[in-house]
Order: C-alpha cells, then structure tokens, then sequence
C-alpha cells in the first residue's frame, strides 16, 4: 500500500450466458455476467488507454479522463449499456504516496443487464499508504463514498470494484464502514465465498498475498488477503449471486511469464435474477448523464424476500401532476398514507386521480415521452405522461412532443394481471428530469 505508482484502473464486465445469443426481452428474469476489476499500472503517465481501447471489443467504453495530473485513471470496459456516468474525487488526500498529484476516486454508472435489470457499478481507487496521515486521508474516503452510496443509490442493486489500498486485518483501516452499515452494507465476495463470511479481525495476523506468484507451477492462493476487492449487495428488484472469487493472473501475463501489472487481476462470475412481485420497466426516459440530477426512488432501502407471492409494500391509491409545456413534478399518495412529490413547483397542479380500494381497481399503463429541450442546452427531460386506470379513468399532463427528430415516447404496461404501480424512480432538477415506473404485483 505504500507504492506512489499512478495507475490505470479498467474493470470489465463481460455477459457469459448463452443468453447473449439472443434478444433480451421484457421477460428475461435471470442471466450471469463476469465481473473484473484490474489496477494496470500506469507509470509514467496514463498513456496506455489508447492501446487498451483499441484492443478492446467492448461495445461500451468510457473515456479517458485525461492523464496525470488531470485523470483519476478509472475507466470501465462493458458488453452492457450503461447510463449517468459520474467522476467522484476524494475529498481528502495525503502527499506521502503521491496520492494527491492526481484527482483520485471513484465513478458511478448504471448499467443494464436487461430491459428493467439495473446495477449500479462503482469502481475505485483509495488514498495508498501506510502512515497515521494515510490511514486518516483514507477513512475520509470511505466515509465519502458511504454517504454517496446512500444518498445516490437507495434501492439499487450495487457491485463495486477496485483497489481498496485496505485490509481486513489491519486495525486502523476504514474499510468496515462499507461492510458493516446495516441494512445498506456491501458484501465482501472474498470474505463470503472464501472465509464463511467471517472477514479477518482487525489486529490479526498478516495475511497478505505475496506478489508476484513465488510459484508459477500453481495457481495463485485464493485464501490470502488483496487490496483489490470486490463487494456487492442485491436489491429488492434484483439478486445478485455471486459464483466464485477467481485471481486471473494466468491469463495476464507476458510472452516470457510476466505479469502485465503489479497488482492481480481480480475476476468474479455473477448470477442475476429479478423479483418475482417487482418490475421496473425497461427504457428509462429522459436526462442520461450527471449534471446535478437529484435521483429519487421508491424502492426500499434493503432487500425483500424473493420467496412471495404477492408485494407487501404500498402501492399508488392518488396521483397528481404538475405540468406545463413538460413534466415539472409528481404528486401522489400510497395506500398507507404517506404522501410524496417529486419535482419542482412549475406549472399547474392536475386535479388527482384516485383509484377506487375495494373494487380493486388498479393503473394498467403509463405512457411517457421525452425530448430535447432549449432551456436545458437541448438535454433531454420527460415533457409528456399519460396515465390510465382499469376502469378507464386518464391522467395526463404536459406536452406530447411532435415533429421533434429526437423526441421519444413508450407505453409500459402492467406486466399482468393483480400489477400496478407502487412508485416511481428517477431525477430531478426543478422538473423531472429522468423517470422509470415501479410495477408490484399487489392482488
């Protein structure tokens, strides 16, 4: 942990499943995809990204964010679309590893496993070092992305990735505060599939992994300690299953038996599968990237059982707009009586729709539409929503864009029979800027 090396970070995600033969579909309920995280070394400079994308046949790249002192070096490879890419630096960082000579930290995207199956996908790289000024600058890291991770993905399913630059068993480093936050915890794929779940106790004996592999006749342990971690957690939405922790350090090495970097490569095969009572629908409308996009959700915090029949949570009973020449805000009230708004006080208030308990009257379709907008710099929001119950009662609001080349609309439909909606995720700024539905099946 003490090297000053600046390092290109790539993880890949790449989809295994005889199920990238054929087109995903509304009703695609599981799959598997393999994950890896990779710190390629970067000395001088980060002047190896250009090779790396060019050698790469992943249809989704990002790119550079510039070399030193410019770029963090985070960049992420994907057989999978993903969307609201953002670059996080750390707020705290310490000079004795050279740490703070470029803008480390870490980013975020959305990736789609499927139409409806959204991961948010952190990769990482923390402050380095083995100093009482480190220890600190790295705490200050973590407790960083701790309040990023519960601020910007409440509900989500989440893997993360990365050179860590900490252990378990080193008593002063913060990565705990990931591991051990409640409900909301990261879990740790080493520690679970490795250790029982048991992670080393802070002060317990060194077990870091030697490097390079002292043996190249065998494969790399797998029982020792990296500072290249894999964590993740499941949604209620989405499971995520994680198969096996690999080191690829074999398939990363040189002509004569090298490896290609001073860290291991880390690789871990994931299953996927989706609630059975929760849907999302799965093209989301509207604003795609950051720019200060307040994203909301109403999916719970935590986990549910996947093993029901039915959604215990609320569902929609009441719903209002606000609305002009686009969608300024939602208003609505769950079946147990809390009320929410999402949005911005522009426009005017629609007059509620309410949906009728007893007789089990239900939404049946949502239709939304985007498009570009001046007073946005031509960035997309959601201009137009139409909403229809199972007795015929519509709800509509804003304007249904015509003749725009790039406007969009889609229909989504309740996936059968006993759904509706129990809520809506998105953004906003002022008005609603991105927005998905949330079906459950409720009767």
């Amino acid at each position: 942990m003490g090297s000053c090396r600046f390092r290109h970070r790539y993880s890949l995600l790449l989809f295994i499943s005889t199920l990238a033969l054929l087109p995903l579909t509304a009703a695609q309920t599981s799959g598997t995809f393999k994950f890896l995280t990779y710190n390629v070394a970067g000395l001088p400079d980060f002047a190896y990204h250009t090779p790396l994308v060019s050698s790469a046949t992943h249809p989704y790249k990002t790119s550079t964010s510039g070399n030193v002192p410019f770029g963090s070096g985070l960049n992420t490879f994907s057989r999978y679309p993903y969307s609201s890419l953002r670059r996080i630096t750390w707020n705290t960082c310490w000079f004795g590893s050279a740490d703070c000579l470029t803008p480390k930290g870490f980013t975020l995207m959305r990736l789609s496993l499927a139409p409806g199956v959204n991961v948010d996908f952190y990769n990482l790289h923390a402050e380095a070092g083995d100093t009482d000024l480190d220890f600190a600058a790295r705490r200050g890291n973590y407790e960083q992305l701790k309040a990023y991770i519960e601020q910007q993905s409440v509900g989500q399913a989440i893997v993360l990735g990365g050179d860590t630059n900490t252990r378990f068993y080193q008593a002063k480093d913060a990565i705990r505060l990931l591991t051990d936050n409640g409900p909301a915890s990261l879990i740790d794929v080493w520690t679970q599939l490795l250790r029982g779940s048991v992670p080393p106790a802070p002060g317990s004996r060194k077990i870091e992994c030697p490097f390079p592999n002292p043996d190249k006749s065998k494969p790399v342990d797998t029982t020792c300690e990296l500072i290249d971690k894999v964590m993740y957690r499941s949604s209620p939405l989405v499971r995520l299953i994680p198969k096996s922790f690999l080191n690829e350090n074999s398939k990363f090495l040189t002509p004569s038996g090298e490896p290609l970097s001073d860290h291991y490569p880390v690789m871990v095969p994931f299953g996927w599968e989706l609630s059975p009572v929760l849907r999302v629908q799965g093209d989301a409308l509207g604003y795609k990237e950051d720019g200060g996009v307040k994203r909301f959700t109403d999916l719970p915090a935590s986990a549910a059982s996947f093993a029901v029949e039915k959604w215990g949570g609320p569902y929609l009973v009441e719903l209002a707009l606000r609305h002009g020449a686009r969608l300024d805000a939602l208003s609505y009230t769950l079946s147990n009586g809390e009320k929410r708004f999402r949005g911005g006080n522009g426009g005017g208030m629609s007059p509620f729709v309410t949906l009728d308990k007893n007789a089990k009257e239900t939404w049946t379709s949502i239709e939304a539409c985007e498009a570009p907008v001046k007073s946005w710099n031509d960035q997309f929001s959601v201009v137009y929503l139409r909403a229809i119950t199972s007795k015929g009662k519509v709800l509509e609001g804003g304007r249904r864009p015509t003749g725009a080349a790039k406007a969009k609309c889609s229909v989504w439909a309740a996936p059968g029979t006993g759904w509706t909606v129990v809520g809506f995720q998105g953004g906003s700024d002022g008005e609603i800027r991105n927005l998905e539905v949330v079906w459950g099946k409720v009767f």
